[in-house]
């Protein structure tokens, strides 16, 4: 009986190893149209003037918000692109990778990376948990953002575009993203592991005498 229970428990803490080593491994992504492939812009959801498509070097499927008309914004978005994904409450290390590539045209069709930014925000929960910032330069930026948090429902990844202040009128605004990534692994419990450890403990100790 004392050889079964060991061996249970043996088998038990294998798996949860395994488990937890082949989660460290990462998921597939999980949002859904990550590329843009699908020339339907949806799931993801969308705020702002105008919305196409395009296929952009050196990304292909790339993204494309155009504001033709946007104005003076004081740092506010002039434009949102988002995607929600539901997951189970625990505790998670999340990563969110990609590509994005802003720039704006003045009246001149000159090319004024002060005008314009763009943020990549990883929010879990509605709490921004990292993002990162450029000028609207004209350049493919490659992003990761990383956070371990405890979820309790949703993760979010959002791409904000705007103005810079006191810029006024622009003509022609350009957001390009692609190859957008959301991966989770989920961290095993301690308290878990501990209690199998501590029967594991037990038993080695009550087997002696």
């Amino acid at each position: 009986m004392m050889r079964r229970a060991l061996l249970f428990t043996l088998a038990l803490v294998f798996a949860l190893s395994v488990g937890a080593f082949a989660r460290s491994l990462g998921l597939p992504n999980e949002l859904i149209n990550g590329s843009f492939e699908d020339p339907i812009v949806s799931p993801w959801q969308v705020t702002g003037r105008t919305v196409e498509q395009a296929d952009q070097e050196p990304q292909d499927g790339a993204w494309v918000g155009r504001s033709m008309s946007a104005y003076y914004s004081e740092d506010l978005p002039d434009g949102h692109l988002w995607q929600c994904v539901v997951v189970p409450y625990g505790p998670y290390e999340i990563d969110f990778s990609g590509w994005v590539k802003r720039y704006v045209l003045g009246d001149g069709f000159a090319l004024m990376p002060d005008w314009g930014w763009v943020t990549v925000q990883l929010t879990v929960d509605n709490i921004v948990v990292a993002e990162e910032s450029w000028a609207a330069d004209d350049t493919w930026h490659y992003f990761e953002l990383t956070a371990t948090a405890p979820v309790d429902c949703v993760k979010d990844v959002h791409i904000l575009w705007g103005t810079a202040p006191g810029v006024g009128y622009k003509t022609f605004d350009v957001l390009l993203v692609d190859g957008l990534d959301l991966e989770e692994r989920i961290i095993p419990e301690p308290m878990s592991m501990l209690v199998v450890l501590g029967g594991l403990a037990s038993l080695a100790v009550r087997r002696r005498k």
